[in-house]
């Protein structure tokens, strides 16, 4: 149980800004969207929920989340012990992710999320621009519909696998008409992606 702060249906046009939200062990804050709560960037904005620097024990749960312009629509950093569930995470402009999870975040789960039209960025990434910064870990990506990415589907981190093949477990993903690249690799040598449902996919190694 926990706290958990319930957003009434509207179209809200900002930026909400994460870092300083901490629950517990045990004690997760919700953000909970009614049906019809909508983050919408409009092109314009950035990150639309973002934790640069802090947050964690806390729940992102049935948002409508739209149009957030560059780096990911929900913009996890420096966060561990995070929910991101039920969300409806589309029509990103320039380099936005659906999910961006850079090195050092542990403990996530995203799950029952369905992320299309994402322009020209990954799905979700949790992943490592350079091959020596420390990955995130514990990373647990299911039951999610990811469709209609031109890059990526899910941006898994492939390099480190093989070193750390226990920091990301993918289950029961669903993937329709996405460009993939690291997922192959992922099954052939960690075989951590179980039950997927690939379909209409345009591999593009391996």
């Amino acid at each position: 149980a926990g706290d958990i702060i319930l957003v009434k249906a509207g179209v809200y046009s900002e930026r909400v800004n994460l870092k300083d939200l901490n629950g517990a062990q045990g004690n997760y804050i919700t953000i909970k969207g009614e049906p019809g709560a909508i983050l919408d960037g409009n092109g314009a904005l950035q990150s639309l929920f973002y934790t640069y620097g802090g947050g964690s024990w806390f729940i992102i749960d049935g948002f409508e989340i739209k149009k957030s312009l560059n780096d990911g629509s929900i913009f996890l950093s420096g966060s561990h012990d995070v929910i991101i569930r039920n969300n409806t995470i589309h029509d990103t402009v320039g380099g936005a992710e659906g999910v961006y999870m850079p090195p050092g975040v542990y403990n996530i789960l995203i799950e029952e999320n369905q992320i299309y039209n994402i322009g020209g960025k990954e799905g979700i990434y949790a992943s490592c621009p350079g091959s020596s910064c420390a990955p995130s870990y514990n990373i647990t990506i299911k039951n999610n519909y990811l469709h209609d990415i031109n890059n990526e589907a899910i941006d898994s981190a492939r390099k480190h696998f093989s070193q750390f093949p226990q920091f990301r477990t993918f289950l029961d993903n669903r993937l329709e008409f996405v460009s993939v690249e690291d997922i192959p690799k992922t099954i052939q040598e960690c075989q951590l992606l179980i039950n997927a449902s690939p379909v209409g996919m345009n591999p593009k190694d391996g």
